[in-house]
């Protein structure tokens, strides 16, 4: 008869062994661990993939994903508009960039740093951030003008912008000025 604790001993010893014999046979599948450059673009890969998951998951957690119509229609000034547009896309990118929308026309010089500008690209950068004027709204809406208007008083901008569309980013005449005006996602009424 084996005493109790010689049983105790060899069923831990048992348990000790069948764990390293499956540890062991674990340890022989894994891949072996590589830290060169290879393993750090993989890392860097990886983060970016985190990092465009994590921004995914905030646009459908925060309501961020494009709810907004877009109509273009012209209102017969094509050279403006047009401009406009190009404003347009450069808050686009800027938002990329910085994760938000510039507070005026000149933080759009911040995009100068981009490495993929071309030479005229930049020309037009730089003219549009000292002729053009975004208003920001609360909630990533603005209103965008290119054709002079130097406001004094932001309180009749806001009045004119609450007669425009509520749910379309648009182009308006207005007081003799062209604007592209993009509603502020709190208008919308299930934001």
């Amino acid at each position: 008869m084996v005493p109790t604790a010689a049983k105790i001993t060899l069923g831990f010893g048992f348990a000790l062994v069948l764990f390293l014999l499956l540890t062991l046979n674990a340890l022989r599948s894994m891949r072996p661990l590589h830290f060169g450059p290879t393993h750090a673009n993989a890392v860097e890969i990886e983060l970016d993939v985190a990092k465009k998951a994590i921004r995914a998951t905030r646009v459908l957690a925060y309501g961020d994903a494009r709810w907004r119509k877009l109509d273009l229609t012209s209102v017969g000034a094509p050279a403006k508009e047009s401009r406009l547009i190009q404003l347009r896309l450069l808050l686009g990118d800027y938002k990329h960039d910085f994760d938000r929308y510039p507070a005026s026309a000149a933080e759009l010089t911040r995009l100068e740093s981009r490495e993929s500008l071309r030479n005229d690209q930049r020309e037009v950068l730089e003219l549009d951030a000292r002729e053009c004027q975004i208003f920001p709204f609360p909630r990533d809406g603005y209103l965008l003008n290119c054709d002079g208007l130097r406001p004094t008083d932001l309180t009749r901008l806001t009045s004119l912008a609450s007669r425009f569309d509520a749910t379309t980013e648009k182009f308006y005449m207005a007081d003799g000025h062209v604007f592209l005006y993009a509603p502020p996602r709190a208008a919308h009424p299930w934001h």
